[in-house]
């Protein structure tokens, strides 16, 4: 008799682990817009507020660019959680355009201060799966966002593929714990109450490893970063 080693049994825990967490990060996004919009309606809906038609205007079309935003999420949430039904989770290959998909992700993040970017000219487009490159990138931003008063983000051009680079100042965690950050389950001593189960930078390092990259987390004391690299062309 062949004994087992177990490591299908490991991989299969994982791999649902990780498809758990994708759902439920895609469904913690729909809160955004869908607060904006029941506090926006509740608002029209009022006795109280004596609004004139500029400012029912204003309220109209945030309501509308929140509903377009949450069908845009379960779109996607919808194409996830279809591919997951295999149990295992596959790329859907296809032309990623990353400046493309860093903007999406950047306008979906929730933050009260711009973010410094640097982008090279020379970008190229690399191959794998939109909805999770984006998601990725939604999570190193919002715990960039989350903890920094200042992001800044890179992306450049390497041999192999593109680098990019998110680093943020103001609530920094030591250097030993920065290292680390990428783990599941992970919360860092900067964590000043905010919520959250130390998941986002996970997900953002199994997607990379899906897409044949990796994510690298560091901090130098005024400063933590997280580097995500992808090559040309993914496995998947």
């Amino acid at each position: 008799m062949v004994k087992s080693t177990g490591r299908p049994c490991k991989e299969l825990e994982t791999s649902e682990r990780l498809q758990e967490t994708l759902i439920g990060s895609l469904s913690h996004e729909l809160r955004t817009p869908l607060a904006a919009i029941m506090g926006t309606s509740s608002g029209l809906l009022t006795q109280e507020l004596d609004l004139n038609s500029e400012q029912k205007q204003e309220l109209y079309d945030t309501i509308d660019a929140g509903a377009h935003r949450m069908y845009r999420l379960i779109d996607n949430l919808l194409d996830t959680a279809a591919r997951l039904q295999s149990r295992v989770l596959k790329i859907k290959n296809q032309e990623c355009d990353i400046p493309e998909l860093l903007g999406s992700a950047l306008a979906k993040a929730e933050h009260n201060f711009p973010a410094t970017l640097e982008i090279s000219q020379d970008i190229p487009q690399l191959y794998g799966d939109a909805v999770l490159i984006e998601l990725a990138l939604f999570n190193l931003l919002d715990n960039a966002f989350k903890y920094g008063d200042t992001v800044n983000v890179a992306v450049n051009r390497e041999p192999i593929g593109v680098m990019i680079r998110i680093c943020n100042t103001g609530s920094i965690p030591p250097a030993y714990e920065a290292s680390l950050a990428w783990k599941a389950f992970s919360r860092l001593s900067n964590v000043r109450g905010e919520e959250g189960i130390g998941l986002g930078l996970y997900v953002a390092y199994r997607i990379a490893k899906m897409h044949g990259g990796e994510v690298e987390t560091m901090s130098d004391g005024i400063q933590f970063c997280a580097t995500m690299r992808l090559p040309h062309w993914s496995d998947g």
